[in-house]
């Protein structure tokens, strides 16, 4: 295996020349979510997979409330995040580039007890040390964990998981022809 530095909304490969494209805990802090699903669209041969895991906030409606949006700016602050979406966009992005097989879950339960045991072994004699040893960055980080704990116990975020497949262009023609199909059935 070979690793390529790179930026995600100008993949360093060639189109169609990826199995598989993995984005861990990544795709919540690039600036244009639908352009980096573009460049993974780009990328990946014909039944190529993606899978995607991503912090993201919860559906709306209904609306994001003060209290969400001060617990989402806390993170965004100490986490550089341009902003999160919800989980829905970041499927509809998937969608709109023609990724097909889109499936989504939210993991939220699953990783709150993660952030917990961060918290708690940021907390840790060894672990103060630590962050005292690597400075203000490391303790500002450790200190926002408590608004990731406090955003998944609100419902504010969502631990989002995605999964899709690139199709072949013979399937996407074919999908193209039942609609047009289906809307002439419409229109008589």
């Amino acid at each position: 295996a070979e690793i390529v530095k790179g930026d995600a909304m100008a993949m360093p490969f060639e189109d169609q020349s990826v199995d598989f494209v993995w984005s861990l805990e990544s795709a919540e802090h690039y600036p244009d979510k639908l352009k980096f699903m573009s460049e993974v669209k780009r990328v990946l041969k014909p039944r190529g997979k993606f899978v995607m895991a991503a912090w993201c906030h919860r559906s709306c409606p209904p609306q994001l409330d003060m209290n969400d949006q001060y617990v989402l700016q806390n993170i965004y602050e100490k986490y550089r995040i341009a902003h999160m979406c919800a989980l829905e966009e970041f499927e509809n992005h998937a969608l709109r580039v023609k990724l097909r097989g889109v499936r989504t879950r939210d993991w939220s339960r699953a990783v709150l007890p993660f952030w917990r045991a961060v918290l708690f072994s940021a907390m840790s004699q060894s672990g103060v040390r630590e962050l005292l040893r690597i400075g203000r960055p490391a303790i500002e980080s450790a200190l926002a964990v408590r608004h990731m704990i406090e955003g998944f116990r609100r419902g504010t975020l969502v631990f989002g998981v995605l999964a899709a497949v690139k199709p072949t262009e013979e399937a996407l023609e074919l999908e193209t022809t039942r609609l047009e199909a289906l809307t002439c059935r419409e229109q008589k």
